[in-house]
C-alpha cells in the first residue's frame, strides 16, 4: 500500500492536467460554438491525444504498485488513437464526428467499468467514482450515436459539458488524491 502512496504522491499533478485539459476544451465547446468545425477537430484531436498520453503516463507510473495500470494503457491508446485519426483526417472526421465522438466515449467508459470493479477488489474509495463516469460516458456515447441527426451544435454542447463536467471531476480527484497521500504520509 505504501508503494501505491509513493506513486499517487509522484503522480497527482498528471491527474490534475489531464483535468485542466478537459476543462479547457469544454469551455471551448461551450462559448465558442460559431467556431469552425475544422478547429473543433483539430482541438478534440489535441485533446484525445494530451488526454491519452496522460493516462499511458499514469498507468506506466502506477504499474509496479497496481495490477489495473494494463487498463489505463487501454484508456489511453484508445483515446491517441482517436486524436490522431482527429488530426491526420479532420475532414473525415468532420464528416463523422459524433460517430468518433459516440465511439470514443463508450470505449473509454468500458475501460473505465473495468478498472471500477478491479479497483472496488482493491477495496479502493474512488472506485463508486470511476464507476460513474464510465457510466455516463457510455451513456452519453450512446446517446450521441443514436441521435446523429441532432446537429453539431447539439454535439458541440453535449461534448462541452462532458468535457467540463470529467474535468471538474477529474481535478477534484487529483486533489484528493494528493491530500489523501499527504494524511497517510503523515499518519
Amino acid at each position: 500500500m505504501e508503494q501505491l502512496y509513493s506513486a499517487s504522491r509522484k503522480l497527482w499533478w498528471v491527474v490534475l492536467i489531464r483535468g485542466i485539459f478537459a476543462v479547457a476544451l469544454g469551455l471551448f465547446a461551450l462559448f465558442s460554438p460559431q467556431s469552425t468545425l475544422a478547429a473543433f477537430v483539430l482541438i478534440f484531436g489535441i485533446y484525445a491525444i494530451i488526454d491519452g498520453v496522460t493516462a499511458v503516463v499514469m498507468a506506466i507510473g502506477s504499474r509496479k504498485e497496481q495490477h489495473l495500470w494494463g487498463w489505463l494503457v487501454v484508456e489511453g491508446a484508445i483515446s491517441v488513437l482517436a486524436g490522431i485519426f482527429a488530426v491526420a483526417w479532420p475532414t473525415a472526421t468532420a464528416l463523422a464526428i459524433g460517430f468518433i465522438i459516440g465511439f470514443w466515449a463508450i470505449l473509454l467508459g468500458a475501460a473505465q467499468l473495468v478498472q471500477a470493479f478491479a479497483l472496488k477488489r482493491e477495496l479502493s474509495g474512488v472506485w463508486g467514482w470511476v464507476l460513474a463516469s464510465g457510466i455516463i460516458s457510455i451513456l452519453w456515447g450512446g446517446f450521441v450515436l443514436a441521435m446523429p441527426g441532432i446537429g453539431l451544435l447539439t454535439v458541440l454542447w453535449i461534448f462541452g459539458i462532458f468535457a467540463l463536467v470529467f474535468g471538474i471531476w477529474t481535478i477534484v480527484m487529483s486533489l484528493r488524491i494528493r491530500s489523501a497521500v499527504r494524511q497517510v504520509l503523515s499518519s
